[in-house]
């Protein structure tokens, strides 16, 4: 071996001792179970303040008076266990009073010393104290701040040997995800449980290919919870620990909220105000759909097209109001008459229309037949409690395969309605394209 490479050999193994002890600023202790007494270095002292004092011997009850109370039942857990050799060491984190009168952290750790190695048969468990304070204030720090995350802060581990595991999750697990952070470091998979069935794959891929492809990852997934199911977005960002692994930290918040807002924000965009039924804007859409459909699997279409007889009296003679009323109670016969497959919009002032999939003519004409009886021989009582009798008159147009545009459609109905108007109203009238 190199003799560059060796330790000092001018210093003894206690100077080399003593120097390291120094530079680490441990303390050390050395325990005699039988007789109780404690053997500290000046460090040990020192860490909690007491500069005055130097190493030597102490009691275990000034041990004991100087810990945290909170912290002694697991303290002599431990201690008790490795002296029945029931855990390889003694690895303790706790509270010691300082001079000052505040609490410091202290990592305690110890082993006892085989009887082999010993001159007597006294029982010696030898170990050292490090101030932590600076890391759990940081620690409490991130859990203080992981409490007011409307979510969950967590940490996951990533590596090609080894799956995907949690080494930190915040106590709030428990009321976002039903999950304690024990379990969920215990088991991924029982975070994984309370993802709505219909997400699970999803949200698996998503943290696969994030993690393949080493980059920010975010997910939109439903989970199952006391009987409920809400939206939640999980999202996180990779660190490079080492070549081997990664560590993800993340959140998941609660977007159940904004998903609601979105779902009522993309209700209204299609939705028509006054009846509730499609407005204009989404039917076009699904007729620019249906036509492409037809077109492409030979599917029939039809389309019906409506419009309220002398509606202008309606409102000239009762006021706008009563036509309003007039046009949402229409809306309802339309509603329930139309088939569960059909489409209802309302898309101008008292014209309305039924798109109907996989319906050839002669099935679309007899529906739009039964719609305009019933309309007719519905009376539609207002507030007031007045009654009023509306007719229809109507278009329907069937196609099947390709057609140039929706135009052609749109106008043929449109003919057809105006032609059933200046025959009399209250009729239907068809064609085929």
């Amino acid at each position: 071996m190199d003799t560059k490479h060796r330790p000092v050999e001018a210093l003894s193994t206690e100077a080399r001792l003593q120097a390291i002890l120094r530079a680490t600023k441990a303390g050390t202790w050395e325990w005699n179970p039988d007789s109780g007494e404690i053997l500290v270095n000046d460090q040990w002292w020192h860490m909690l303040g007491y500069y005055g004092r130097s190493g030597g011997a102490i009691s275990f009850h000034e041990w004991e008076r100087l810990c945290h109370p909170d912290d002694l039942k697991l303290a002599h857990h431990e201690l008790a266990e490795h002296l029945a050799r029931r855990s390889p060491d003694y690895n303790v984190t706790l509270r010691m009073e300082h001079a000052q009168g505040h609490w410091c952290w202290i990592h305690s750790r110890g082993m006892r010393i085989p009887e082999s190695e010993l001159l007597s048969k006294d029982i010696w468990v030898m170990g050292t104290h490090q101030d932590i304070s600076h890391q759990m204030g940081l620690k409490h720090k991130l859990e203080k701040l992981a409490d007011s995350v409307p979510g969950v802060v967590y940490t996951f581990t990533s590596s090609p040997e080894k799956p995907c595991r949690f080494t930190y999750i915040s106590p709030t697990s428990e009321q976002f995800l039903g999950v304690a952070p024990a379990d969920a470091i215990e088991n991924p998979e029982n975070v994984v449980k309370v993802v709505h069935p219909g997400d699970q794959d999803r949200v698996r891929r998503a943290v696969v290919e994030g993690v393949q492809a080493l980059k920010s990852w975010q997910c939109d997934y439903r989970i199952c919870l006391r009987g409920q199911s809400r939206w939640m977005r999980a999202m996180a960002c990779p660190e490079v620990e080492n070549s081997e692994a990664v560590a993800w930290h993340g959140m998941v918040v609660d977007i159940d909220d904004q998903k609601q807002l979105e779902r009522e924000l993309e209700h209204l965009s299609v939705t028509d105000e006054l009846t509730g039924l499609y407005n204009r804007r989404y039917f076009m859409q699904r007729l620019d759909e249906a036509l492409a459909e037809s077109t492409r699997y030979q599917t029939p279409y039809a389309l019906l097209s409506l419009d309220v007889d002398r509606f202008k009296v309606i409102n000239d003679t009762l006021g706008h109001l009563a036509g309003d009323a007039a046009l949402r109670l229409l809306a309802q016969v339309l509603g329930r008459r139309a088939r569960r497959t059909d489409l209802v919009a309302r898309v101008g002032g008292e014209e309305f229309v039924l798109l109907m999939p996989q319906t050839g003519l002669q099935d679309a004409e007899a529906l739009a037949e039964q719609v305009r009886q019933l309309v007719e021989q519905t009376p539609f009582e207002l507030q007031d409690g007045q009654r009023i009798r509306l007719t229809l008159s109507g278009g329907v147009v069937s196609w099947q395969g390709a057609v140039a545009d929706t135009s052609k459609i749109l106008g043929l109905c449109d003919r057809l309605l105006y032609q059933a108007k200046s025959q009399g109203r209250n009729q239907v009238l068809v064609a085929r394209i």
